[in-house]
């Protein structure tokens, strides 16, 4: 995915000319913005996802966390490139909710081995 996120940075910045910054130009400023934030969240919802797995959490949970993970990233990234609030809502939504639940059951976790 971080792959498909950066890829139309290069070419976006070779039809502008534009070798650093997105030189006030707004297709490029959102690609930025969509492979930027994926950068952001990704990393730490993946480390979230292995913690929780190493403390046993369910296959279906982790299926669950992963897929929902997944669809949140494409939705803000799809948003981004679209500019379609609503759907970047959806997606901010979703990643939040992984986050916030990886975050419940690595603390509820954490008081049961005491």
């Amino acid at each position: 995915m971080l792959f498909g996120l950066s890829l139309p940075i290069s070419l976006q910045r070779r039809r502008t000319s534009t070798m650093l910054g997105d030189g006030d130009d707004d297709t490029l400023r959102r690609r930025i913005r969509a492979q930027a934030n994926f950068t952001e969240y990704t990393p730490l919802a993946l480390i979230g996802l292995a913690l929780c797995e190493l403390s046993h959490a369910p296959p279906s949970v982790l299926m669950g966390l992963g897929a929902t993970l997944l669809l949140g990233r494409t939705l803000h990234a799809a948003s981004l490139y679209q500019n379609t609030v609503p759907i970047r809502v959806v997606g901010m939504v979703a990643t939040y909710s992984v986050l916030l639940l990886q975050a419940i059951w690595l603390f509820m976790q954490c008081l049961g081995s005491r």
